[in-house]
């Protein structure tokens, strides 16, 4: 008889640390107690901090997507094509996400933050929105197509949306400290 499918004999788990490392971490944003609660100078509530958080599992723990220790890693999924992104989905894509930032060029702007996201998050947030240049699908499609559960999907894309969120944020803060300090694009 063969191994038993539990984390234990999974090669996704960290023994050391009792950690699933199948799929990349989920996104937490860590709030502090009401009392300790103030706002930063931007207007954002200080000490709400996003980290990322491996899913806790126990030796006898099993999941579906068990593999046995020791078993090659298949190949890595090949990168979602970012370079083709469409104008138009850009423009919508930016626009929703960041309404206040300025740029005649939305692919431009997206195409190295996209990069910058795992793999997983980035195939997701191609996708359902779009930026490959295809007809953007919907969870159901977009969990059939990478093996996902929609559930999954679901939470690469609000990580995705939030760490692109405050990414353009950033950008967007910069723009308007160029323009009060009289560099903006028409000063």
């Amino acid at each position: 008889m063969g191994q038993a499918p539990t984390c234990e004999t999974c090669r996704f788990w960290d023994e050391a640390r009792e950690e699933c490392r199948r799929h990349s971490p989920v996104l937490l944003v860590l709030i502090p107690p009401r009392g300790e609660l103030r706002a930063e100078g931007n207007g954002k509530p200080a000490g709400h901090v996003p980290v990322g958080q491996w899913p806790h599992t126990v030796a006898t723990d099993w999941c579906g997507e068990w593999q046995p220790a020791g078993a090659a890693a298949p190949a890595p999924p090949a990168p979602a094509p970012v370079l083709a992104i469409g104008d138009l989905a850009a423009r919508r894509f930016v626009r929703r996400l960041a309404p206040a930032l300025r740029t005649t060029d939305p692919a431009g702007v997206l195409t190295p933050l996209l990069g910058q996201l795992p793999p997983d998050i980035r195939q997701v947030v191609v996708r359902l929105h779009g930026l490959d240049g295809k007809v953007a699908d919907d969870v159901k499609r977009v969990a059939a197509e990478t093996g996902l559960t929609p559930q999954r999907v679901r939470g690469l894309r609000s990580a995705g949306e939030y760490l692109l969120r405050d990414a353009f944020a950033l950008l967007t803060d910069r723009q308007l400290a160029a323009d009060t300090n009289g560099a903006g694009p028409h000063g």
